[in-house]
């Protein structure tokens, strides 16, 4: 936990290709029963990737996977979807039942801007009353989303995950937000960049220990992208060296994140 109380966590695949969870793990900045501390949704099953599609497997049991107790809805679905959405979570619930429970349910992670959120999770909760409903077996308990800074200097970065701070306010206020938790479960500094990992280090500072134009923290927890570079980009982000990230950068990474969430406030990292 953060000094401004703000949970860290990680975005990274665990026992899957360059397996930058695990690199945390032996860093000493997660245990492998660290029960959500890891978004390792690519290889457990405890997501429902497609926002159109019902059909595919039912979860493991909640708690089989590294003890986790979440189960999330759809990565980064279209703006005009959430009607859609909710209807294939319904569906989906209404036939892997007896898998769900003891699950708790993270919304669908949302990203491209305030009103796309906004539209996107209006429209959502409108078509699935029963998800707002405490006592369902439909009831989303988190509102979820993603936010990276595209700015090339270090006051774009910083105005950014500001940005996102306030933003995670604003969904948290929103009427069919009922207040509930909300997850950060994808940030830090999208550039097409080697060999410059300053950037990512800015986005982790300002999420994690967020400045004074930040008066109030509604990001319960932020899971620090740790991925390799994908969709042609070069990251210099990850917790051990590649093909993108050199060993100093990965250095920098695992010691800013233990500095950040382990400080004397904080207690120990797990062993």
């Amino acid at each position: 936990v953060s000094a401004r109380g703000v949970k860290c966590a990680v975005a990274a695949e665990y026992r899957r290709g360059g397996d930058n969870a695990q690199a945390a793990i032996d860093a000493g900045l997660l245990s492998a029963a660290d029960l959500n501390g890891l978004n390792d949704w690519t290889d457990s099953g405890l997501m429902l990737k497609q926002w159109d599609d019902s059909s595919v497997q039912c979860p493991p049991p909640a708690g089989s996977v590294n003890g986790r107790d979440r189960f999330s809805l759809f990565n980064e679905p279209p703006r005009d979807a959430g009607a859609a959405a909710a209807a294939t979570w319904k569906a989906y619930q209404a036939r892997c039942a007896s898998e769900l429970a003891g699950y708790q349910i993270v919304g669908p992670a949302v990203h491209n801007g305030l009103d796309w959120m906004r539209d996107f999770y209006s429209a959502f909760f409108a078509a699935c009353p029963e998800c707002q409903e405490p006592a369902s077996p439909l009831y989303v308990t988190y509102i979820a989303f993603h936010a990276y800074a595209t700015a090339s200097d270090t006051a774009g970065v910083v105005g950014s995950m500001v940005w996102t701070h306030d933003a995670a306010c604003t969904l948290q206020a929103e009427p069919w937000a009922l207040g509930r938790p909300v997850l950060l479960t994808e940030f830090g500094a999208q550039l097409n960049v080697q060999d410059n990992v300053d950037q990512w280090l800015t986005a982790m500072d300002t999420i994690f220990d967020p400045p004074a134009s930040v008066p109030s923290v509604c990001i319960e927890e932020a899971y620090y992208f740790a991925e390799h570079g994908f969709g042609g980009l070069a990251y210099e982000n990850e917790f051990q060296p590649s093909t993108t990230t050199t060993a100093d950068s990965a250095s920098r990474v695992v010691g800013k994140f233990r500095s950040l969430c382990f400080g004397p406030d904080s207690g120990s990292p797990p062993p």
